[in-house]
């Protein structure tokens, strides 16, 4: 039997697959890091293989989506615990620092997403200013110092990854060490 073609302007049923939050952020994050920011919803869609409406259904905006992309991506921020081997501010600093830079410099895209967008990296920041409260801990810092001095060492964190140290290299650890000596003074 021959197959009957699809009415003018309509296009052959596509093969159903299971669109999840989880597949989109995955899809978003590749098409970040190869196209940059200017992506589009609807090429996301066609990257999913599925109508725009469907992402949408998940994710109303780009912001949200871009949002979600790197709550994700630094979810590991949330659940990293400093060591206890790490008993100075300093080293406690440096582990903080070198963690960051390395979620950092996996997504570089996506870390040029969050420094132009603060409501991008409103999730990010808040996990990462509860790693830096505890890596601070027994400081004479008073609650809006410690919040600038966090910020200081994110965009330095974020500068450090863009360009493409990795976290080991050697002026990660003097710059966070130039920073620590500032607060303890």
């Amino acid at each position: 039997m021959k197959a009957i073609p699809p009415p003018p302007g309509m296009t052959p049923e596509r093969p159903r697959q299971r669109l999840e939050p989880d597949r989109i952020l995955v899809a978003a994050a590749t098409l970040l890091e190869s196209s940059g920011t200017d992506f589009s919803m609807r090429e996301l869609a066609r990257a999913l293989d599925v109508d725009p409406m469907a992402v949408y259904h998940y994710f109303p905006n780009k912001t949200a989506l871009l949002q979600a992309l790197a709550d994700h991506h630094f979810s590991r921020l949330g659940e990293l615990e400093i060591p206890r081997r790490a008993r100075t501010p300093r080293t406690r600093l440096r582990f903080v620092a070198q963690a960051y830079v390395e979620l950092a410099s996996a997504a570089p895209m996506l870390t040029v997403v969050m420094a132009r967008d603060p409501g991008v990296r409103e999730g990010v920041a808040q996990h990462f200013a509860r790693l830096f409260g505890s890596a601070v801990e027994g400081l004479a810092l008073g609650t809006a110092h410690a919040a600038i001095a966090g910020a200081v060492l994110a965009d330095y964190l974020n500068g450090f990854a863009l360009a493409g140290l990795p976290a080991s290299h050697r002026s990660l650890v003097e710059g966070v060490d130039f920073l620590y000596r500032g607060l303890a003074a």
